[in-house]
């Protein structure tokens, strides 16, 4: 659950940062539709564990067009690709999904 919430934090602060840092308006484009898919499968991951693949590949893609699109060395480069390796890291520290986690931390086992 805590990787959850860090990955939507993520990727809630990294649209955010799409609107506050200097940008061209490709790296605001993409910097900002990254930050909401990244919220958004880290949201879908409560529901669906499959979601998380889709956070690691966002956060992948975060660090791809970081590389790509920014320009070496800049604020905009280092932030971008801090957070994308944050996000990937997150999603694949999450490993099972909300339901089946919360019986076993409260009680030690799994509801079958």
């Amino acid at each position: 659950m805590t990787a959850r919430i860090f990955n939507i934090l993520m990727g809630v602060w990294l649209f955010a940062s799409a609107f506050i840092l200097p940008q061209g308006r490709v790296q605001f484009a993409s910097t900002a539709l990254c930050g909401a898919l990244a919220a958004l499968f880290a949201a879908m991951t409560n529901y669906d564990l499959r979601s998380r693949y889709a956070s690691m590949a966002v956060g992948a893609l975060v660090v791809v067009l970081a590389l790509a699109v920014q320009p070496m060395g800049s604020a905009t480069f280092w932030h971008n690709g801090i957070m994308g390796i944050s996000i990937a890291v997150g999603a694949y520290a999450d490993r099972a999904p909300l339901a089946e986690r919360y019986p076993r931390e409260l009680y030690g086992r799994a509801n079958t």
